[in-house]
């Protein structure tokens, strides 16, 4: 199929146009593109906010207070739209990390060519639900507020599509979440399909200055399927992010199947990063999960900081007789590790991230190192999904 196309009203060039932002947040990504304009053509439109006079020929992002925007409905998660309105060009994205690409890749605006429709989307498979699955989970690390701990600026406001995007797309049932900073739970408000899922929150204990955060290590659930009859969370007796090292925890029964289990998010130190603290945390998230083990399936999710070779990952796996979801699966989407460059596709060869199941009362279905659907532009780490069967 021929991709369709509007133009530019015969005679008018990109010189007589301008680009007009109606939300702050977009300012830059509105500069972005006059920069790109500038390197392709020696002109460089002006980006102004909408709260100036309207002018014949704009390029309106997002939502103005122009009668023009109106033209273009939103489009799905990490997907724009192009609409021609007279002598102006609306365009929408699906959210704010989408304008930055679409800034970056309509490069028909130079041509005087304007796709209509289009994504970022790269999902080949899709993933689709192994029959018998039970229980569709995940394990992800959410990078809290930055692109890296120097102090490197990643907003929660554009990042915030890609895992929207990812919950639409992968469908988890439950997830296992790490470094949930307080922008990312004020963001999930902003989810279009908020009001399916819910969140623990439990407020940080430890320290005054972190008395209004809740702990980053948290559980993520379906409540329109799922009733929660317990949780909690508890912080590890050595640690050196207090805000982060705890043990999160969910008890939940489906309310078609009636089966319950416990599902676990946790954040370690890490047996090369602190080996003193990580033996201790290993410890007691093995009395934890066993203690949980006795009465039901125990599904364990986190950022380890240990990949699957070290002798705290193995000592966890052998205290507590789980498997790593990873080389459980009977059917393996890849077979990549967790860590990568922020905004890079290079994932190591082995998982610092970790999905595991107890053995005695869980299959491994499917699995599935989650690196598509510019993942890697909301975390330095990828994220794990499974499709689990509870057994009898």
């Amino acid at each position: 199929m021929q991709p369709e196309f509007v133009r530019m009203p015969e005679g008018t060039g990109i010189e007589n146009y301008r680009v007009v932002y109606g939300d702050p947040a977009l300012a830059a990504a509105a500069e972005t593109l006059c920069a790109g304009i500038a390197e392709a053509t020696g002109f460089r439109p002006e980006a102004v906010s909408d709260q100036g006079e309207p002018a014949a020929f704009e390029v309106l992002l997002g939502n103005t207070n122009r009668p023009e925007s109106e033209a273009a409905g939103t489009p799905d998660y990490l997907h724009y739209a192009v609409q021609a309105v007279g002598a102006k060009l609306v365009v929408k994205t699906g959210g704010e990390h989408s304008m930055y690409r679409l800034a970056n890749d309509l490069t028909g605006l130079l041509r005087g060519e304007y796709p209509l429709r289009g994504g970022y989307v790269n999902d080949p498979d899709g993933m689709p639900r192994t029959g018998g699955t039970d229980l569709r989970g995940m394990s992800l690390n959410i990078l809290a507020e930055w692109e890296n701990y120097g102090g490197g600026a990643s907003p929660v406001s554009r990042r915030k599509e890609i895992f929207f995007s990812m919950l639409d797309r992968r469908a988890p049932d439950v997830v296992g979440v790490q470094e949930m900073s307080p922008s990312w739970f004020k963001a999930l408000a902003d989810y279009r399909n908020a009001d399916r899922w819910d969140v623990l929150k439990f407020p940080n204990p430890v320290e005054e200055c972190y008395r209004n955060e809740y702990v980053y290590s948290t559980v993520m659930y379906r409540k329109d399927r799922y009733d929660l009859l317990d949780s909690g969370s508890q912080y590890y007796s050595k640690y050196n992010n207090r805000r982060c090292r705890c043990i999160t925890w969910a008890l939940l029964r489906d309310r078609t199947s009636g089966k319950t289990f416990c599902y676990v998010s946790t954040h370690w130190d890490g047996e090369v990063s602190n080996s003193p603290n990580a033996s201790v945390q290993v410890a007691e998230e093995i009395a934890f999960v066993n203690r949980m083990a006795e009465n039901y399936p125990v599904i364990t999710t986190g950022d380890y900081n240990s990949n699957e070779w070290t002798n705290s990952f193995k000592t966890f796996l052998a205290g507590t007789d789980s498997a790593d979801a990873k080389y459980a699966a009977a059917e393996r989407v890849n077979n990549i590790g967790s860590w990568h460059g922020f905004g890079k596709d290079t994932p190591s060869v082995g998982s610092c991230d970790h999905l595991t199941v107890t053995n005695r009362n869980l299959r491994v279905l499917k699995f599935e190192t989650f690196l598509r659907n510019e993942q890697i532009y909301c975390s330095d780490h990828a994220w794990l999904i499974a499709d689990l069967q509870i057994l009898p």
